[in-house]
C-alpha cells in the first residue's frame, strides 16, 4: 500500500503542536495564581513587529543582536509567533505568544517539522501551567535518527531532505525520512521507521523522467 508523501511529511508540525489542547480546558485547574511561577520571559514587542512591517500577518525576518536569525508574524487577534535560529543550525527556538503579547507556549523544532524536547505551556495571565516531554514516546531518538541518515548517505542539510514523526494510522508511532538519493535512475526516497527500535516499516522509491 502506497502512501501519499504529502501526508507522511505532515504528520507533526510546530505551528500545529499542542494546539489539540482546549485554551479553556488547559486553565480550568488554575482557580487560583497562589503557588504559580510566572514566566520570566519577555512580552513580544508588538510596536517592534508593527515597525517592521506594513500589514499585521506579515512575515518579519532579521538578525537578531546575537546574530541570529529571527521571524516573526501574527496579529492582534489571534496573537504572535517568533522563531529564532542559530547560523547553520537545523533547529529552530518556537514561541507563540497571546495577543496581549505575554508568553502561550514555547519549545525546540526540527525545521518546522517537529517539535521536540521540552515545551512549556502558559496561561494568558503569564503563569506556567504545565510542561510536555515531546521526545519521551520516541525510544528510537533524534541521535538514533542521525546515525541512521550518515549510515545512508542522508545529507540533513539538503533542502530537499524532510525528517518528521508522529502517529500513522497503519504503523503506529513513526519517524518519517524524505530525501535525495545520490543517482539517476531512483532521485528520492521516503522511510518509515518505527519509533520503538528504528525498524524499517516501509520505504518508497521515485523515479523521475
Amino acid at each position: 500500500m502506497k502512501k501519499s508523501i504529502i501526508r507522511v511529511l505532515f504528520l507533526s508540525t510546530c505551528y500545529w503542536h499542542g494546539m489539540a489542547q482546549s485554551p479553556n480546558a488547559a486553565y480550568n485547574h488554575l482557580n487560583t495564581t497562589e503557588g504559580k511561577e510566572k514566566s520570566q520571559m519577555m512580552p513580544f514587542d508588538i510596536e517592534g513587529y508593527r515597525n517592521h512591517v506594513k500589514h499585521e500577518h506579515e512575515r518579519y525576518r532579521g538578525i537578531n543582536a546575537v546574530g541570529n536569525e529571527v521571524e516573526q508574524f501574527g496579529s492582534e487577534e489571534f496573537g504572535y509567533i517568533e522563531t529564532e535560529t542559530e547560523p547553520g543550525s537545523l533547529f529552530e527556538y518556537f514561541k507563540q505568544y497571546y495577543p496581549n503579547g505575554t508568553i502561550k507556549r514555547q519549545g525546540m523544532c526540527y525545521k518546522r517539522n517537529f517539535a521536540m524536547g521540552i515545551w512549556q505551556y502558559y496561561s494568558p495571565e503569564g503563569y506556567f501551567i504545565n510542561e510536555e516531554d515531546t521526545d519521551k514516546l520516541y525510544s528510537y531518538t533524534w541521535n538514533d535518527v542521525k546515525n541512521f541518515a550518515a549510515t545512508h548517505q542522508i545529507d540533513l542539510y539538503d533542502p530537499i531532505t524532510r525528517i518528521t514523526r508522529g502517529h500513522d494510522e497503519d504503523y503506529g508511532l513513526i519517524w518519517v525520512i524524505f530525501w535525495r538519493v545520490r543517482n539517476d535512475e531512483n532521485p528520492v526516497k521516503t522511510v518509515y521507521l518505527s519509533a520503538e527500535d528504528g525498524k524499517i516499516l516501509a520505504q518508497y522509491e521515485a523515479v523521475t523522467k
